[in-house]
Formats: structure tokens, C-alpha cells, sequence
């Protein structure tokens, strides 16, 4: 490795050997097989999405009352999220599935569930399901949140967001897309976009992650991936809620379930309101 690393020193050592008469030693190249990625047994996932946990739930809770118990209990099971036993039970797990149905891990973080925002006061209620359920030797490699919907929806551009919540709560208000999360600023993005090759992709970045996330579509742009950014925070929001760190889910939730489909359908087709009037 060192002289795979240091050519020039190889290459002294190979002089100093020809002077002297003896043969150098060849150089073996081995490969390491890379380390198998670590998956969770599919019955402990199922386990934990069972629909009658939902009411102990925080964020089920809370999302009930924005965009009501029908669609809230459709997207837990389309998306695979379940509750913990963690904090009183009252924990959301997101489950990371890849497209291939493996289960890579799962995300346990508690939210309140009056404003639906992550529980932060002393610490971060955040957590692994492989490290809660003491797995050793685990070989973390995570996929995109949602990531095993891309098999039902190929015809749908993929919205991609940082946060599994707004995965979620983009999925009930724009339905043209089929929606993941990267989990994080970076989370897996560079590890897994290569999964979205032939498909029409659009980046929501949160407002303090625009910069970040534009480096990473202007890579996608040069490898040609049909990609766009959309810049609807660095426009539409004030310097206040800028601050604060908003996404798009923050936005959506500013009106009802409701609304936003009328709207959407008026959009469509302005003569419906001559239909509503």
C-alpha cells in the first residue's frame, strides 16, 4: 500500500535493485471485498407499524389534526412509519427501506404533538433502531426515506427533502410527486442518488441548506441527471422564518388539507369556480 501510494519510492527501491544484481520482488495487488450492508428483520418493521400504536404516536397525533385520520393512516403504512416503545411509546420510527426491500435501519425520534416539532428541550430525543435493539458489529448504510416507493410510482418525479416528516407531509398536499428524504443536510445523498439515474428529480433543500444542496445538483447537472432546485424558501419566506430553519412542510401546512387540493384543482381548471360560486 505504501508503494502503491508513494510510486517514486518504488521506483528508487526497483533502481537500487537492478544495480545490484537482484530481481525485485512483484507487487500484488489484492482487493478487499467491500462490507456487506447491515438490514433488520422485516417482522420486527411490521411490528412496530402495527395501526393500533398509531394513537400513542405523537406525530400521528398530530398530523391527524392537520390532514385527518384517512390520509395520515394511508402515509404511516404507505411509508412504513411506526411507534417506539421509546419515550413512553410515544416515538416515531422511520424506517428506511431501499428499493430493493432491504430494511437498513430505522430512525426513532420523538415530536410534540401539539406543534409537531422534534422534542429538543435538554437533549435531542433521537435515536437508531439498530442500536435499540443492541445489534453489534452493525455496518450502517443508509437509504433514502421513502426510497421503496420508487418502484410503485416510476412515472412520478421525485421530490426529495431533508426531513422524513416533510416527505410525508409533501406526499398529502403535492401527489405529482413521489416524495423521499435524505435525512439529514447531507444524510445519503451522495451514497444513493445514483438509484434516481432516468428519473426527473427535484430538490426542496430546508432554507439554511440551499447552498449545500446546489453544489450537489450542479453535480447531478454535470453527470446529466434530470434534475432541478427548487428555491420556493429563499424567495417566499421571511428573514425571521428563514432563521428558524423552514421547509417546505412548514409552508404546506399553512393551510389545510383542504384548501390546497381546491386550490390545485383550480389551478388546473379555472372554470370550476364558477362551478363553486
Amino acid at each position: 500500500e505504501y508503494f502503491r501510494d508513494n510510486p517514486e519510492a518504488l521506483k528508487e527501491l526497483m533502481d537500487i535493485s537492478s544495480s545490484s544484481g537482484t530481481n525485485p520482488v512483484p507487487l500484488v495487488h489484492r482487493s478487499i471485498p467491500p462490507i456487506q450492508a447491515s438490514c433488520i428483520e422485516k417482522r420486527i418493521m411490521h411490528i412496530s407499524c402495527i395501526d393500533k400504536w398509531y394513537e400513542q404516536n405523537n406525530l400521528f397525533l398530530f398530523l391527524r389534526s392537520k390532514i385527518g385520520m384517512k390520509v395520515t393512516t394511508r402515509l404511516f403504512q404507505e411509508y412504513n412509519v411506526g411507534t417506539s416503545k421509546k419515550w413512553q411509546g410515544t416515538a416515531t420510527v422511520f424506517w428506511q427501506v431501499t428499493i430493493n426491500g432491504e430494511i437498513r435501519t430505522a430512525k426513532i425520534m420523538l415530536y410534540n404533538k401539539n406543534n409537531g416539532h422534534r422534542v429538543k428541550e435538554g437533549y435531542s430525543r433521537i435515536t437508531w433502531a439498530h442500536t435499540e435493539l443492541g445489534y453489534t458489529k452493525f455496518n450502517l448504510e443508509q437509504c433514502f426515506f421513502g426510497e421503496h416507493l420508487l418502484n410503485l410510482y416510476p412515472d412520478k418525479t421525485v421530490g426529495i427533502v431533508e426531513s422524513e416528516k416533510s416527505a410525508i407531509i409533501s406526499a398529502a398536499y403535492m401527489q405529482d410527486f413521489v416524495w423521499i428524504a435524505s435525512g439529514g443536510k447531507n444524510g445519503c445523498l451522495n451514497s444513493r442518488y445514483h438509484i434516481l439515474r432516468n428519473r426527473r428529480i427535484c430538490l426542496f433543500p430546508d432554507s439554511k441548506a440551499y447552498d449545500t444542496w446546489y453544489i450537489f445538483y450542479l453535480k447531478l447537472k454535470a453527470e446529466r441527471y434530470s434534475v432541478n432546485i427548487s428555491n420556493l424558501l429563499e424567495c417566499k419566506t421571511s428573514e425571521e422564518q428563514w432563521n428558524a430553519g423552514i421547509d417546505i412542510a412548514d409552508i404546506l401546512l399553512q393551510q389545510s388539507l383542504q384548501e390546497a387540493t381546491l386550490n390545485y384543482f383550480l389551478q388546473s381548471n379555472p372554470s370550476l369556480q364558477l362551478l363553486i360560486d
